[in-house]
């Protein structure tokens, strides 16, 4: 992989609708579908029964596997079914159907936990239930394990996706913590250097962050170019450290630690009150929406249960996507639950979505220049339709991070991202993937 002497990525329109937004909380809704598949990993098995009664907070799936993380009943109430579930990526799990009591009384057990050393903390974090709450869904006891020594923690709040403001209501409103949990990191991790990268489109968050940590030198904000796709994991940390996340390496291997900056607070607020993960703040916005809002929820609620709290639509509702319109998953149905790496719901009308039909490949080179890792995604293209796995192979198509700025920047409308993670599907299938 060769990386450009900055990033290139690509400019996009930033609409933060909801930048100035008060969190709004949702109330309790009638029912939540709490799918046991909200992680990459293993998928929990079910561990209640239609007709128990459950308090929010208490284990409703959980799987004996390290690379997972258990499901918590986010409402009090009854157990009323358990069913197939297909998510949005298309991935098959049973799911948990629970009628609220509006009470939300919570689990008796649950108390702040008990840390005497560094397997108590990871055990700790993975009792909370916590993933990656960036989108990427990574089970946070996992990537807090790292193989090999690690000397940096990079902390996420670029936020580079158009629209989603979650993140920065966040770490405004919870810096106590986010100190508390980068001071437990440290700890157990052993790490000397801490590292927040923001967007300069933040400057608020900016100087809440400069001003907080002015008297800690091991941690540094780092004011990062408002250019997409600044968050993502290998350009995150090479914008940040200087350091090369080659083909098949994980961060740990260039000696990093990279979490986003929500994880982090939630992290800290585990450990000093127990409360697993059962509610998420996330960003309602997109041209349909009558009122774009920012709102805590709690899991597994029905979309339609947020398109009502934001007053309906005021165009018709012509396509939704679960996160950010780079790298968001369209989902299909207004009764699609709020998984835990659910940061924003956005819903396009007519007049976003229009002029998207596509046309042969013109050859302009266009996606080879957006490209942070350089990768061709053309040629990419032209390799998977023919099936060619060892020119996939050799254009380096496991490097794509499906960040599509590719397919944005194409005039002729290629979508070529899809066809990138078609590929890396070919490969695996195939057996080529190494």
């Amino acid at each position: 992989m060769s990386f450009k002497k900055s990033l290139s990525g690509i400019k996009v329109r930033h609409c933060k609708n909801t930048a100035g937004a008060t969190v709004e909380i949702l109330p309790v809704p009638d029912i939540v579908v709490l799918p046991m598949q909200q992680h990459m990993g293993t998928p929990c098995d079910v561990k209640v029964s239609v007709g128990d009664e459950v308090k929010v907070g208490q284990i409703v799936g959980d799987s004996a596997s390290f690379v997972s993380a258990p499901i918590h009943a986010s409402v009090s109430g009854k157990v009323i079914r358990i069913e197939d579930y297909v998510s949005p990526m298309g991935i098959a799990s049973k799911a948990v159907v629970i009628e609220s009591d509006k009470k939300q009384e919570r689990d008796p057990n649950i108390a702040p936990p008990v840390i005497n050393g560094y397997n108590d903390f990871l055990k700790a974090v993975r009792a909370s239930g916590l993933v990656g709450l960036g989108g990427a869904g990574f089970p946070t006891h996992v990537k807090l394990k790292p193989r090999g020594r690690v000397d940096t923690l990079v902390i996420n709040a670029a936020e580079c996706e158009p629209y989603i403001t979650s993140d920065h209501h966040i770490a405004m409103m919870e810096l106590d913590f986010l100190h508390s949990g980068i001071t437990e990191i440290k700890k157990y991790l052993d790490i000397s250097r801490v590292i927040v990268g923001v967007e300069d489109n933040k400057p608020d968050l900016i100087t809440a962050l400069e001003d907080y940590f002015s008297y800690n030198d091991s941690v540094t904000v780092k004011k990062l170019r408002s250019k997409y796709p600044q968050g993502a994991e290998k350009v995150l940390v090479y914008e940040t450290t200087g350091r090369i996340i080659a083909e098949g390496m994980l961060p740990a291997d260039v000696g990093v630690v990279v979490m986003n900056i929500n994880s982090i607070c939630f992290m800290a607020r585990y450990l000093q009150n127990g409360v697993p993960l059962v509610k998420r703040t996330l960003t309602i916005d997109g041209g349909a929406i009558a009122n774009p809002k920012v709102v805590t929820v709690p899991l597994g609620t029905p979309y339609k249960d947020l398109f009502d709290f934001c007053g309906g639509f005021k165009s018709e509702p012509r396509k939704i996507i679960m996160g950010g319109p780079m790298m968001g998953i369209t989902v299909y149905d207004f009764n699609s639950p709020v998984l835990k790496n659910n940061n924003a719901v956005l819903v396009f009308d007519q007049a976003q979505i229009d002029g998207f039909e596509e046309s042969a490949c013109i050859r302009c080179g266009r996606c080879v220049r957006a490209c942070p890792f350089n990768l061709m995604p053309a040629a990419l293209e032209k390799a998977r339709i023919a099936e060619d796995l060892d020119e996939l192979r050799n254009l380096k198509v496991n490097l794509c991070m499906e960040c599509g700025c590719c397919s944005y920047v194409c005039p002729a409308k290629r979508n070529l991202v899809t066809s990138n993670k078609m590929a890396k599907k070919l490969l695996r299938e195939k057996g080529g993937l190494k």
